[in-house]
């Protein structure tokens, strides 16, 4: 293998290692901080490179492919939370209250008085 091609391998590699880890990013900002990342993904979809005309047309198929990456994922997020309300439909009922962390900081200095 020559070395241009190997070179060439190692920055795909490093490249899809990336993609994997902001995919992994973005969904655990998504499901664990509840936050829609429709805008993000929005901005990324009409991302262009004016000034570098001979990588736009790659990048901007990178990100579409990102972004289908995502939809992709929360699709099988909601599928599967789907599923397990319908075999346990009073799962809701079940779960601990979330307590906004300035009232959490409010009780613990009171109690510590």
């Amino acid at each position: 293998m020559t070395t241009t091609k190997c070179h060439l391998l190692k920055l795909e590699a490093q490249v899809n290692a990336l993609a994997q880890a902001w995919m992994h990013l973005a969904a655990t900002v998504e499901v664990r901080g509840r936050i829609d990342l429709a805008a993000m993904e929005d901005a990324l979809r009409h991302q262009h490179w004016p000034r570098a005309p001979d990588i736009d047309e790659d990048a901007r198929d990178t990100l579409q492919w990102l972004c289908g990456q995502l939809d992709e994922a929360r699709a099988a997020r909601e599928a599967r939370l789907t599923a397990r309300h319908r075999e346990k439909p009073n799962a809701e009922a079940t779960c601990a209250k979330v307590i906004p962390f300035n009232l959490v900081r409010a009780r613990h200095r009171r109690n510590a008085s």
